[in-house]
């Protein structure tokens, strides 16, 4: 006859094998299901959805909305794989990179500036150009370079560290030049509003900003010419991280 502490062993005994043998037929009954039905998925991370990283509030790029060019590149991407689509939202800000793609949240950024070493990236997908932005009726008219003798000593907005910057210096337009910040929370600010802001109320003479940028802005914008060899921004779709984030 077991003792009373035998008895309780047995007990917690056949509740382990119980409860083991009930993991055991509800894994199986999931595996089951999940092959029958092939629009079900067991993996961790699900090889049936498309997994994007990208900022919730930066137009004309992307939004939580769905409204940016590049929300619609990755819907495009998503049904040419035959995936499902689903987002992490993370702010174009310090850290976006280490927090996102870095982080295994996602398999794939949508755009990222050609050169960029934190990621391993495609082709370039398409080319853009910087676009000169200034209010009608103040003498610039007609500018299309930023080597016009006109520009010289006007207040121009620049966001700081964007190809144009190496025009402005090569045209010596820096001394005057007010910068923006290129990365920013782009929950709580915008470098080009702040531009426009500055240019409606004439804190600066003119402003350079991307072209799709300007776009959205109910000013005047003249394409800028890159006849001194500035080069156009150029984006590409990164695919897969290449070495450990620092930004």
């Amino acid at each position: 006859m077991p003792s009373s502490a035998d008895g309780k062993w047995l007990r917690v005994s056949l509740c382990v094998s119980a409860a083991a043998i009930a993991g055991t037929f509800l894994c199986g009954k999931l595996l089951a299901q999940a092959v029958e039905r092939s629009d079900w998925s067991i993996e961790l991370v699900d090889p049936k959805v498309l997994r994007v990283c990208a900022d919730p509030h930066n137009m004309p790029f992307s939004t939580d909305r769905g409204e940016g060019f590049e929300n619609k590149l990755a819907e495009l991407l998503a049904d040419k794989l035959g995936k499902g689509l689903s987002y992490s939202w993370y702010p174009q800000a310090p850290g976006f990179v280490r927090n996102t793609l870095a982080a295994h949240k996602c398999d794939v950024i949508m755009g990222i500036p050609q050169g960029d070493d934190l990621v391993q990236v495609t082709n370039p997908y398409y080319r853009t150009a910087y676009a000169l932005v200034f209010k009608q009726g103040h003498g610039l008219g007609g500018v299309d370079t930023l080597g016009d003798p006109r520009l010289k000593n006007k207040h121009i907005g620049i966001v700081a560290g964007t190809p144009p910057g190496n025009n402005m210096v090569a045209n010596g337009l820096m001394a005057n030049a007010k910068p923006y910040p290129l990365v920013i929370d782009t929950r709580v600010d915008s470098s080009a509003a702040a531009m426009m802001h500055d240019l409606a109320t004439g804190e600066i003479d003119a402003g350079i900003l991307w072209g799709r940028a300007v776009c959205r802005s109910g000013v005047e914008a003249r394409a800028q010419s890159h006849h001194s060899g500035e080069p156009a921004r150029h984006q590409q779709a990164a695919a897969e991280l290449r070495r450990a984030a620092t930004r």
